[in-house]
């Protein structure tokens, strides 16, 4: 029940300065980082929509047989090509508030910070107009958009990575400032019981190809590894380490889920249920998001009292010396802390590119029918898995490696 009032709270004060900035009062970052998350969740909804029965609704209309250079079935490569349309909305809006916070940057003007913190029902709105007009993009342009989404999208997925990691380690901190080892020790036993059942869940359903045994040994290995070696390592904590065991384990299995070869999935399930579980596969995958999202957005030095935040009149600019995003400043603890726009624009928009790359499995005409299945899909998922290991190897051993290799460095040694 409080999880459910903190979020109606939190709705509440976003829509009192949703339409206009006499009506509902002087508008925050507060707001603004509460509506660019709904547009993140219905740019997410419609993509969805539009993958699974964007063909289905309009036929590909009113561009009949043309599908650009996308070389799968019309039905496949419409589906797909409506969900990267929807992407191409979301990107374009998120593009044009980042434009805004840079020329706010630079510009003194109050009105751009109402701007970007407020009028949320007209920018919805536009949003929605924008949809209408999407569906007319030619399928050339459309193709076009796509391949720059699997860059962006690429770039997210390092940074989601970095992130999981980096909110593991801050919990982590947070419980040890405030002694909680033991609330710590149960955290690690839930990570613990979660792995478990993901390793029975691997092994009964995939074991029938040599892939499906090599990424389950490995993933295996490596997560009891990372676990074995925080046990004896001062600089460690197990809570982290399991927590990313489980976090590969899941990537582990939506890597295998999406692989196309049948004889993978041990268990002998059809088409209908290897789709229904790269349904739960993608709306996990979207949680996980939302959440690193919801943490990034709000987990800063943001001083916000009543849902009314101190005001900061121009945000932190990238061509500027005056600081970091959200830093607390030790020296006076009435200076506020600085919100970076640009920042958080950038991280929606390559989250909406990720979308679109996760809703159409990575490729317009690779799968069997199904955007979760596919050669591309089931690889750049296995990047996803190493590169979280990979990522978390280092933040293990560079306590000990840094040193040896920049001995001038400080490597957190306290």
């Amino acid at each position: 029940m409080c999880l459910f009032g903190c979020i109606g709270s939190c709705l509440g004060k976003a829509c009192t300065a949703c339409c206009c900035k006499k009506g509902g009062g002087k508008s925050t970052s507060f707001h603004a980082r509460i509506g660019s998350s709904i547009v993140l969740i219905l740019i997410t909804v419609l993509a969805l929509l539009a993958e699974t029965y964007g063909y289905k609704w309009f036929k590909n209309w009113p561009y009949k047989t043309d599908v650009g250079s996308c070389s799968g079935s019309l039905e496949l490569c419409s589906a797909r090509l409506l969900t990267v349309k929807i992407g191409i909305v979301g990107f374009t809006f998120f593009t044009v508030l980042l434009l805004f916070s840079l020329l706010n940057c630079c510009v003194k003007y109050r009105g751009l910070d109402q701007i970007q913190n407020g009028y949320w029902c007209w920018k919805i709105m536009a949003l929605i107009l924008l949809v209408i007009a999407a569906y007319f993009i030619p399928p050339k342009a459309a193709v076009v958009f796509f391949y720059i989404f699997l860059v962006v999208g690429a770039f997210f997925i390092v940074f989601q990575s970095f992130l999981i990691i980096t909110s593991l380690l801050s919990w982590n901190a947070k419980f040890v400032d405030h002694d909680w080892e033991v609330g710590l020790w149960i955290l690690f036993g839930v990570a613990c019981a979660v792995a478990v059942v993901l390793i029975v869940f691997t092994w009964i359903l995939f074991h029938g190809c040599g892939l499906a045994i090599a990424l389950n040994i490995v993933t295996l290995v490596v997560g009891i590894g990372i676990v074995v070696f925080s046990f004896f390592s001062h600089y460690a904590s197990v809570f982290t380490s399991a927590s990313v065991a489980c976090y590969c384990l899941f990537l582990n299995i939506a890597s295998l889920a999406s692989s196309p070869n049948a004889n993978c999935c041990s268990a002998g399930l059809g088409t209908g249920s290897r789709t229904a579980l790269n349904w739960v596969v993608k709306i996990v995958s979207f949680v996980i998001t939302f959440l690193l999202m919801i943490w990034m957005s709000f987990s800063r030095n943001q001083k916000i009292t009543n849902g009314e935040e101190e005001e900061i009149p121009r945000c932190f600019c990238p061509c500027s010396d005056s600081g970091d995003i959200d830093e607390e400043d030790d020296a006076s603890d009435s200076e506020p802390s600085q919100f970076s726009y640009w920042k958080l624009n950038v991280l929606f928009l390559s989250a909406c590119a990720n979308i679109v790359c996760v809703a159409t499995g990575w490729s317009l005409a690779d799968g069997v029918g199904d955007a979760g299945i596919g050669t591309t899909a089931l690889w750049v998922k296995t990047a996803s898995n190493w590169l979280s290991y990979l990522l978390y190897i280092w933040v293990l051993i560079n306590p000990y490696v840094g040193p040896i290799i920049c001995p001038d460095r400080d490597w957190g040694e306290d």
